[in-house]
């Protein structure tokens, strides 16, 4: 199979590298779905006409480009997350319909091919862009509580820190009062419970905190262990730091 790409508009006033940079993030699109490098079969002189075919993994990268096809149908229609496309997948479709269909309200043409067959056609403008850029916007903001590793304090623009879950994934951002900023710096590099208004995306991942309480807590190499604790009930054994317990009330 071979994916035909065509992007409508005047050549003579297509930025080169907007054009280029779009055409990676399709590679890389279809990558993150799960599919192999590809190769242009075709690349038309004097328009942005071209069809991009498997280099290795052909099933694979065939299953990909439908899979392409499929996820744009659904961001051309409303916000929505094409059914699977991980983040890798939904960065890489917005950046490629962005740079893509940004230079005339008819934006790109896309075909799948097999021979002289055509077995799906599809219309992509900015509306995929938009719809899959509201689709992950952050969207649930609740009072919680994130436990982590505090670092990369900030105070350029606005005073934040980044949080580090213990849980894993990606930085949550702690923006706090220039009130709180002391105690902030002073538990650089600690773990910490930090909490305040919290912000998750749109997969319940924990995104940015207001900050309105911390508390420095015990490490995992200084919280003790249930062999040293002899007589004392697990539920007694707690991951605070006795004497070390640093809880600030702001005004955010």
């Amino acid at each position: 199979m071979e994916l035909e790409i065509y992007v409508h508009g005047r050549i003579d006033t297509m930025d080169a590298t907007r054009v280029l940079t779009g055409l990676q993030h399709m590679a890389d699109l279809i990558s993150a779905l799960g599919g192999g490098p590809v190769r242009f079969s075709r690349l038309q002189d004097g328009s942005i006409d071209t069809a991009l075919r498997p280099m290795q993994h052909p099933k694979t990268t065939d299953a990909a480009f439908r899979q392409v096809l499929a996820g744009l149908r659904t961001a051309q229609e409303a916000p929505a997350i094409p059914a699977g496309w991980d983040d890798t997948a939904l960065k890489a479709g917005q950046e490629a319909t962005g740079l893509l269909c940004a230079f005339t309200d008819d934006g790109m043409d896309l075909t799948l091919r097999d021979g002289d067959t055509i077995l799906d056609k599809l219309r992509v403008t900015t509306a995929s862009r938009d719809h899959l850029k509201e689709a992950v916007a952050p969207r649930r903001a609740s009072i919680g509580s994130v436990v982590g590793r505090l670092d990369s304090l900030s105070v350029h623009t606005r005073s934040e820190a980044r949080l580090w879950p213990d849980r894993g994934g990606r930085a949550v951002v702690v923006r706090f009062a220039d009130t709180q900023l002391d105690t902030v710096r002073s538990l650089i590099g600690c773990r910490v419970e930090a909490r305040g208004k919290l912000v998750r995306d749109f997969r319940g991942r924990p995104v940015s905190l207001q900050l309105r309480a911390i508390t420095r807590l015990a490490t995992w190499e200084e919280s003790p262990r249930l062999g040293s604790a002899a007589g004392v009930a697990p539920a007694a054994v707690t991951s605070r730091v006795q004497g070390q317990q640093e809880d600030v009330r702001g005004t955010a």
